[in-house]
Parts: structure tokens; sequence; C-alpha cells
């Protein structure tokens, strides 16, 4: 399923920027992320995860610096996760179409991938919120009992 990887990476991504409220967080995660890819096996070059991962991180830490955008709220945190991962969509569309490499998701077409990408984006946010949430809770729950 074309962007069924997303809640294994994105949720980090976005987790860093709801934990950490400084622009570049998420970018900063995302490059960190391409480090890391090469000795877990991302099967890419460090310049295309790079450009991929860091690439959705700053999607994110753009979207979370809009005014309107509350990125510790639910809402915020999914919108995030779509609009980072329709980056990546974004970013490996064109790198398909700049290659003669098919990939799958040309197969089995642009529009249902890009609606996979858009729900795993969203799962990954709500992941993302839930986790950084529930800590805040375990947090404060330890901090009163002491």
């Amino acid at each position: 399923i074309s962007g069924s990887s997303a809640p294994l990476w994105l949720t980090f991504i976005v987790l860093g920027r709801l934990m950490v409220k400084k622009p570049g967080s998420a970018g900063i995660v995302g490059a960190s992320m391409a480090m890391w890819g090469i000795p877990l096996g991302l099967n890419h070059a460090f310049g295309y995860n790079l450009g991929l991962y860091a690439g959705t991180g700053i999607a994110v830490d753009i979207l979370a610096s809009l005014p309107f955008v509350k990125v510790r709220h639910v809402l915020g945190a999914i919108a995030g996760g779509m609009a980072a991962h329709m980056v990546k969509f974004g970013f490996i569309l064109y790198a398909a179409l700049a290659t003669s490499a098919a990939k799958r998701f040309i197969i089995s077409g642009i529009a249902k991938s890009a609606g996979q990408h858009l729900l795993f984006g969203a799962a990954s946010g709500l992941l993302a919120w839930a986790l950084y949430w529930g800590a805040r809770r375990v947090y404060n729950g330890i901090k009163k009992s002491s």
C-alpha cells in the first residue's frame, strides 16, 4: 500500500515538532532520520533521504509557523502529518517522472496513491499527537506524586 510506512517514520517527525516548539525542530528530526537511514538500510542515497525526510520535516515546521495552526491540537497535528506526507509524495512523484524508473504508485494510480498518502499522513499526525499528550499526562502524574 502506497505510503503505508509513514506511521513508522513520519510520526516521529511530527512528534519532534510537538515536543520541541522551536522553528526548524521537525526539519532537524527529518535530517537526523536521513542520517540514521544509512545504517538502518533505507535503500536510498543519503542525498535522496536528506531531501525526502528533511523536506517533510520542513513542511511540518512551515505549517506550525502559521498563526492559525495550533500544531499541538489534534487537528493541527493531523494537518502537519498530511502536509508532510504530501511533500514526500511530491518528492517521489517528481523523482519517478524525472527518471525512467517505474514506481508502484504510478502503476496503481497517482490519485489513489495521493489519497493513501493523505490518509497515512493523517494517521501519523494523530499517532504523534496521542503519544505527545499521553507522555505529558504520565509526566505530570509522576511530577505530582513526587
